[in-house]
Parts: structure tokens; sequence; C-alpha cells
């Protein structure tokens, strides 16, 4: 049996709560660092040396990327875990101290400034809707002097969003719904079937 695609709710096509919640966390860092001073890009998975040369080349930005959706050991039946993203912040200065402290203003931010309002922000900050609360697992300078100049340094942490399902009221909803229309499809003349229930050991 193939499903239509217009029979797909569409929470699974965009991408569940692990969307709902890169695109919060997209606002977030919006309202932390204002576009009119920081470009915002998105990071793509595995980027390669050349994708991040070019991603720096506008600085300051901000780059967003989705790292992982890690499962509880204790889930059962309904599938919960952390979601984990991947935040990095690029700054530009002239001197080493320029870098850390910056020049106190908000083009102007150093790493330090950058860490510290990326934090501010970040950490304990309640998502929109059932999705939970941010935090903050590190903040820290990665390793790049084989790749950035020394006049470049990139600010990275790792934000997680504890104990994620689709368990809330209107994502479980539309999985019902869906799970319903997956057990049944029309034949050829326009009968509505059903799929049997599986027997005693068959995965359902």
């Amino acid at each position: 049996m193939e499903l239509p695609e217009n029979q797909y709710p569409r929470l699974l096509l965009r991408g569940g709560p692990v969307r709902e919640a890169f695109d919060a966390l997209r606002k977030r860092l919006e309202l932390a660092f204002p576009p009119r001073q920081f470009a915002h890009v998105v990071v793509p998975p595995n980027a390669k040396r050349a994708t991040w040369d070019a991603l720096l080349k506008t600085r300051p930005a901000v780059a967003l990327g989705w790292s992982a959706w890690k499962p509880d050991h204790g889930c059962g039946a309904t599938f919960r875990g952390d979601l984990v993203f991947a935040v990095f912040i690029a700054i530009q200065h002239t001197t080493p101290e320029r870098l850390y402290l910056g020049t106190e203003q908000l083009r102007g931010l150093g790493t330090m400034g950058v860490s510290a309002a990326a934090v501010a922000f970040l950490h304990n900050w309640t998502l929109p809707g059932e999705l939970g609360t941010a935090m903050v697992r590190q903040c820290a300078l990665p390793p790049t002097a084989d790749w950035l100049a020394d006049d470049t340094a990139l600010v990275s942490l790792e934000v997680t969003i504890p104990n994620v399902s689709f368990d809330g009221p209107a994502l479980a909803q539309q999985l019902d719904d869906f799970k319903q229309v997956a057990a049944t499809w029309q034949d050829a003349d326009g009968n509505t079937l059903v799929a049997p229930p599986p027997e005693t050991g068959e995965d359902a």
C-alpha cells in the first residue's frame, strides 16, 4: 500500500517538533542578535571547509544547525528524547584583546560578549507551545587554528531541549489521525478497506 502525499499530516512533512524547535530557536537568536547587526544563516549538515569559508565572509554572523534527537533510554511506545542544536557565532576584530573583549557595542561584541548574550537569551528559555525549556550544555571556542585567520573567532554553543516528543495535544491528534488513515485505503471500486490487526508477535 502506498499512501498519497495529501494523507500525510503536515506536522510530519514539516519536521514535527524538530522543525518547531528549530524555527523557535531561530527567532530567539534573531532577538538576541538583531539581523541589522548580525547576518543569520543556516549551517548545512557536515559543512566542509569551503562552506565555512563562504559563511564566515560576512561577519558578525550567527549560524544555526540541528545535530540530534537523542532518545531517552526509558521511552516506551512514545518516542521521547533530547533535541540538540548547534549554534555558531563568528566575529572579527583587529587585535586578540578585541576578539575577547570587543568594543562594548552590539555590532562590536567580542567572544565574551556574544557568549554572555547567547547564554542569557537561550539558557532556561521556555519555547512556545509544549516543546520544553532550552538548556545551554556548552559554550566554547572550538579549535580553529588550522582554518580561521587570526582576526576571526568562532563561538560554538550546544543547545539542548530535553524530553521532546509528539505528545503535545495538537501533535498527538494529528498522529492519531494519520495512523487511522494509514490503516485504511480504497480499492479500485472505491470501497474503503481496513488493514487487519496484527497477529500476536507481529509489530503494529
